[in-house]
């Protein structure tokens, strides 16, 4: 499970913890539908934290890596262009940047740089 320090959005301090919890929990959920190759169950869930957060780093890969699994290659590429932007603005220790390296090989198996 994630811890809530950990995960990676745009404005975590302006959430409750409560707030936080929940998207953990989602996060959580989503993954393991992943993992269970629920590629579809996984998009939707990754797609409804983006709808509370657009900005949710954790749910963009999530979902764009949902997608490529999926074999929608087009927007598997521009959500983890999207990725790559948000965390090259936040870029602030060691999990950033092994993220960091995570989409650009991925972009790379995609066929963009």
């Amino acid at each position: 499970m994630y811890n809530r320090v950990h995960l990676f959005s745009s404005e975590p301090e302006a959430r409750t913890m409560a707030q936080q919890d929940t998207f953990a929990s989602q996060l959580g959920q989503a993954w393991g539908q992943l993992r269970n190759n629920n590629r579809r169950d996984a998009q939707a869930g990754f797609q409804q934290i983006l709808q509370s957060d657009a900005n949710h780093v954790d749910a963009l890969y999530g979902l764009a890596l949902a997608q490529m699994v999926d074999g929608q290659r087009e927007s598997a590429r521009g959500n983890f262009e999207r990725c790559l932007e948000l965390v090259k603005k936040n870029v602030t220790g060691d999990r950033q940047l092994l993220l960091l390296r995570m989409i650009q090989q991925r972009m790379n198996e995609l066929g963009t740089k």
